[in-house]
């Protein structure tokens, strides 16, 4: 399955419309480790703490990251939109 394809309808709808909006984030490793920590399937992982000392130690070793107090993290938010006939 492709992803950013727009769903297939039911003709009681019209052509679905899709737009992307794009975002950069400044982060450190610490606030890459917070933004991770968010996530569902790690919280509430027994293995949390590794998860997170994992992507600490990857934010500090990464070969892009290495050195760096900051860095950008781009989103990609990807609309579909579909008017009722």
């Amino acid at each position: 399955e492709e992803r950013n394809v727009a769903p297939a309808l039911s003709e009681h709808f019209q052509t679905v419309e899709r737009a992307l909006f794009t975002q950069v984030v400044p982060h450190t490793p610490e606030t890459l480790v917070g933004l991770v920590s968010t996530f569902s399937y790690v919280r509430l992982s027994p293995h949390r703490d590794e998860v997170l000392a994992q992507v600490r130690e990857l934010a500090r070793t990464h070969a892009d990251l290495e050195g760096r107090e900051s860095f950008e993290l781009s989103y990609l938010t990807v609309a579909y939109r579909a008017v009722r006939r």
